[in-house]
């Protein structure tokens, strides 16, 4: 998790070495800030953290009005979001990403937001795969934002 890496956070037990604990601290304020455009009612994303010897075992909670849950028990949806946000981030500030089957266990509501967040606010450029054309009627209202690349036999 240092500066150069990509800071990418697991749903699940996130091994932090001590020293780099304010940069993970950091890194859960930010994917708070990226989930919450997709979940309003999401409030904050605590850490649960335990100490072993030189590192710090951390998982997240999702805090909502009435209830918290830990990230691993969070719906297929958001768990997707959150293993992504590594690399949207990345594309944001102006890094090129690829990913396989983009939209695989996002509903279409969040797939949509997230294209036209990714389209607000990107520098870079983002290159996926998908099965759903859903996302095209998104990217056809800006230039430039579809390319394809095939084989085309005559």
């Amino acid at each position: 998790m240092d500066g150069e890496s990509l800071n990418v956070i697991s749903v699940n037990e996130n091994i932090v070495p001590k020293d780099l604990y304010e940069n993970f601290e950091r890194i859960a304020d930010n994917l708070y800030e990226f989930l919450h455009i997709f979940k309003p009612d999401l409030q904050k994303i605590e850490i649960d953290r335990k100490e072993d010897q030189d590192v710090f075992v951390c998982s997240l909670i999702m805090v909502y009005d009435t209830y918290r849950i830990y990230a691993e028990f969070e719906s297929t949806g958001i768990k997707k979001l959150i293993k992504l946000f590594a690399y949207l981030k990345e594309m944001v500030r102006g890094g090129i990403v690829f990913i396989d089957e983009f939209d695989s266990n996002l509903h279409d509501v969040y797939l949509r937001a997230l294209l036209e967040y990714l389209m607000e606010y990107g520098e870079g450029q983002l290159c996926f795969t998908t099965h759903n054309v859903g996302p095209m009627d998104i990217l056809k209202q800006h230039k430039k934002s579809i390319d394809f690349i095939g084989v085309f036999v005559n």
